[in-house]
């Protein structure tokens, strides 16, 4: 960034003062909308939800592991090999 770039950024942001804002301001519908999401707890329902996708995928991945340890076990024993 030149110099006179960076003067012009200031010099931009001087003029904005404190309705800076990173992105499109919130219109009003938007805010109450989003207001309304966060005291009613409807976001703690929609993390919940996500949580508990999260967790059925990691206890799937759990069972497929324990059948695939379970083989192996089963492969081991017909070896006589004892697991350590």
């Amino acid at each position: 960034m030149t110099p006179e770039e960076a003067k012009a950024w200031i010099d931009e942001i001087d003029e904005l003062g404190s309705s800076l804002f990173a992105g499109r301001e919130v219109t009003r519908e938007e805010f109450l909308k989003l207001g309304d999401y966060y005291l009613s707890g409807k976001f703690l329902i929609h993390n919940l939800k996500i949580i508990r996708e999260q967790k059925q995928k990691a206890l799937k991945g759990l069972n497929e592991l324990e059948v695939a340890e379970k083989r192996i076990l089963e492969r081991m024993k017909s070896f006589n090999i004892k697991p350590e």
